[in-house]
C-alpha cells in the first residue's frame, strides 16, 4: 500500500479520533488532546480520565504493507505498539509528571496505548490499558 507523508498525517490523525470516540463510548472524559508539555517535543496524544484516574494515552496506526492480505495484517492488531519504545515512554512519562503536578489534587495514573491497524475503510483498534509502567512523581 505504501501511504505518502500526508496520506501518513491523515490516516494518525483519523487514528486519534478514531482512539477518542472509542475511548468516549468506554466512559472515559476527555481531558486533552495532544497535550505538549512547554515547547519540549513531549507529547501526549490523549489525556483521559476514569474516576480518580488519569489515563494517558498514545495511539499508534499502521496501514498494511504492499500485498498484505487482510488476515495478514490483521494476525497482529498490537504490532504497531513496539513503535512506543524505552525512549518515547519516557518522554510520556516525564510529560505526564508535567500535567499530574498542575493538577489540584492527586490522581491514580496509568498509561495506555491504543493501535489502529488498517485502512480508514477497514480497521482493527486495539485498547492495550495499562500497557507499560513509568515512574511518575507528581507531588
Amino acid at each position: 500500500m505504501g501511504l505518502d507523508r500526508s496520506e501518513a498525517y491523515e490516516w494518525g490523525v483519523l487514528a486519534e479520533e478514531l482512539a477518542v470516540e472509542h475511548l468516549v463510548r468506554e466512559g472515559y472524559a476527555i481531558r486533552e488532546r495532544r497535550w505538549r508539555m512547554g515547547a519540549s517535543h513531549a507529547e501526549i496524544d490523549i489525556i483521559a480520565e476514569l474516576p480518580g484516574v488519569m489515563v494517558f494515552a498514545e495511539v499508534k496506526a499502521r496501514s498494511p504493507y504492499a500485498g498484505e492480505t487482510r488476515e495478514e495484517w490483521a494476525a497482529d492488531p498490537t504490532s504497531p505498539a513496539e513503535a512506543v519504545d524505552m525512549r518515547k515512554r519516557r518522554m510520556i512519562a516525564r510529560a505526564a509528571d508535567s500535567y499530574l503536578r498542575m493538577q489540584e489534587q492527586d490522581y491514580d495514573y496509568r498509561f495506555d496505548i491504543i493501535t489502529v491497524l488498517g485502512t480508514p475503510d477497514d480497521y482493527i483498534l486495539t485498547h492495550i490499558a495499562d500497557a507499560f509502567i513509568a515512574p511518575v512523581s507528581s507531588r
